[in-house]
């Protein structure tokens, strides 16, 4: 139950935020990065591996425009690199270079 609260929870919020954009340009580097943030947490909570991969774009998304309106967007920033992280653990970056430097200690060793 609670589960399912949050997940409506962060729809809400992500379709207020999208609203706000229209409502408040001014404040669009600040709403974009905020979109980015809850579509992140959306995608974290995603069992569906493709529509994870899907919310984690559209994060980059979000991010790079609040990037774009404020190249130095902490929040634009920190949003699109987590995205970045979670893209590249979902094809399997990271488990790739665990396992080059582990054949290289073993290549060592002979």
């Amino acid at each position: 139950m609670v589960k399912r609260n949050m997940h409506i929870f962060i729809d809400l919020t992500i379709i207020i935020y999208k609203n706000s954009l229209e409502k408040y340009p001014q404040n669009k580097e600040l709403l974009s990065w905020k979109v980015a943030e809850m579509t992140f947490k959306k995608a974290d909570e995603e069992r569906d591996k493709d529509n994870r991969e899907q919310l984690y774009k559209g994060t980059l998304s979000y991010s790079q425009k609040a990037i774009q309106l404020d190249p130095q967007s902490i929040g634009g920033h920190y949003w699109a690199g987590l995205a970045y992280v979670r893209l590249a653990e979902l094809a399997g970056v990271f488990s790739a270079v665990g396992q080059s430097t582990g054949q290289k200690k073993n290549l060592k060793r002979q």
